[in-house]
């Protein structure tokens, strides 16, 4: 966008009576305002039944709201270069017609002219930003997809060898030494499930899930971690993955 600007495309002002200016922005300097923002990257769409507000910046998108483009007209309002101040005109004037008209307005030229469509990369962007359950679901499922991509294998915590009842994914990477994540909470649909991740020994893996393993604690485990994240925590097990 331009670093100089007609303030006459945003709004009317005119010397006035008693200090204050006379202001008007009329239907097409209101469109005008609309447009600009969405030069800026700001949206409206939908995503199912929802309407979303949304702000791009370059390929990234994240949800964002009136208020925030609100804050963004008004930052532009005090610092920008306006090509065409009336005379007896100035910066305090403008500010004021801001803060005494509050231009944007949630109404029809507002939807019309920031309209837009979102594709399904960003939805998936706004969704992973917005949804915490939506997140949380592709999370687990990235994970689940990985250990399958790893050749883990899978069995229950029948004994408790860590967590009765839960899921063990599991794979032997040494020896008698094998790395298993837990995924406790598997069941919850509050979004509360993770992967805890261990190394541990054992003498064949017909004993993971059928025995109680003593002793796993997680300063006796090389440094892998609970709550395992996976774009955080892959450096800590990968030397175990590459093998």
């Amino acid at each position: 966008m331009a670093n100089h600007h007609n303030l006459s495309d945003f709004v009317t002002l005119r010397k006035g009576r008693n200090f204050r200016a006379d202001a008007k922005c009329s239907p097409s300097q209101e469109a005008y305002i609309y447009q600009w923002l969405k030069e800026g990257g700001f949206g409206i769409s939908t995503i199912g039944s929802k309407t979303v507000m949304f702000k791009r910046n370059n390929d990234k998108i994240e949800p964002t709201s009136v208020i925030v483009m609100k804050h963004h007209f008004q930052d532009f309002l005090e610092t920008a270069q306006f090509n065409d101040w009336p005379e007896g005109v100035g910066r305090h004037d403008l500010l004021e017609w801001y803060y005494r008209m509050s231009p944007l307005k949630q109404n029809g030229l507002f939807r019309h002219y920031l309209k837009d469509t979102l594709t399904e990369d960003e939805i998936h962007q706004y969704k992973m930003a917005d949804d915490v359950h939506y997140r949380h679901t592709y999370e687990m499922n990235q994970m689940l997809t990985k250990l399958n991509i790893w050749g883990f294998k899978k069995t229950e915590d029948i004994k408790g060898t860590i967590n009765t009842g839960c899921p063990l994914y599991y794979k032997n990477v040494k020896g008698n030494l094998y790395l298993v994540f837990s995924h406790y909470e598997s069941q919850s649909k509050q979004s509360k499930s993770g992967f805890d991740c261990w190394l541990a020994p054992f003498k064949n893996e017909q004993q993971i899930g059928m025995v109680k393993f003593e002793g796993l604690r997680k300063d006796d485990l090389k440094g892998i971690s609970y709550s395992f994240n996976l774009e955080r925590d892959y450096p800590l097990i990968q030397e175990y993955i590459s093998n």
